[in-house]
């Protein structure tokens, strides 16, 4: 209850505003689309994302790139009682739409999967060229 009322607090006098579901957890800034990234943050992102390790904290993660655009869960892969076994951190670079196919998205992004400890299991990217 405390974090909560904390983080309100926090987005009120920053100006942030976030949906946040009680349900799932999951945290998204407010996009409007289509989206894409400014400038300063693509280049932040792109400069910066392969300096992200399997092992490192979340709060490296958030040092090395600042705050992702969307936090969600991350479930185990089986079908039936699927499980939350972390968080997945989303750096949007652009997305052409909020719903549809992946053409018609044509998303270029960041997503880094983190486990239940706060560590860094994986980092996955669509879209950007090698």
């Amino acid at each position: 209850m405390f974090k909560r009322a904390l983080l309100i607090l926090l987005l009120f006098f920053t100006g942030t505003t976030m949906a946040l579901s009680s349900e799932d957890k999951s945290r998204k800034l407010p996009i409007n689309y289509p989206y894409v990234a400014t400038s300063e943050r693509t280049q932040k992102i792109l400069k910066n994302w392969k300096n992200i390790k399997t092992g490192m904290k979340t709060k490296e993660v958030i040092e090395i790139l600042d705050a992702p655009d969307e936090e969600l869960p991350l479930y185990s892969l089986q079908a039936k009682n699927s499980k939350v076994i972390g968080k997945t951190y989303w750096y949007l670079l652009q997305r052409l739409k909020e719903n549809g196919s992946q053409i018609e998205k044509n998303e270029k992004l960041i997503r880094i999967s983190i486990d239940l400890n706060d560590l860094v299991t994986t980092i996955d990217q669509w879209g950007l060229e090698q």
